[in-house]
């Protein structure tokens, strides 16, 4: 993190503006237009460059309105349990859309060869 900024996660766009702002109690419209005049004056292309490594550089800040640290609770064996819950559920439908797709393609009457020449 450089000099203790952080992206706004509402921000317009990637939240480098309001970021800056919010650190340097400063009107959010006063940085956006020194942003566009630095993109201006800098041949458009370096000022980009320099936006997107801003972007790059600062940590992205928590929502103000974002849950709990685990998102499903307060106790932490609970998350856990449920988390995995769900990504045993996940992998689940996973696998069985991936059993369906290759049962489609290994059937008999999938006909390869037709499928092959009309890309050619």
């Amino acid at each position: 993190m450089i000099f203790n900024l952080q992206r706004a996660p509402d921000g317009m766009l990637l939240g480098v503006c309001k970021g800056i702002a919010r650190s340097r109690n400063l009107p959010v419209v006063v940085v956006r237009l020194a942003a566009i005049v630095l993109i201006m004056i800098t041949g458009f292309w370096p000022g980009i460059a320099l936006y997107i490594l801003a972007a790059a550089l600062m940590e992205a800040a928590a929502p103000q309105d974002a849950p709990s640290a685990g998102g499903y609770g307060s106790e932490p064996h609970v998350d856990r349990a449920r988390l995995m819950r769900d990504l045993k559920e996940r992998i689940l439908r996973l696998d069985k859309r991936i059993q369906r797709m290759e049962d489609r393609v290994i059937r008999p009457d999938f006909h390869w060869e037709s499928r092959w020449n009309k890309r050619m």
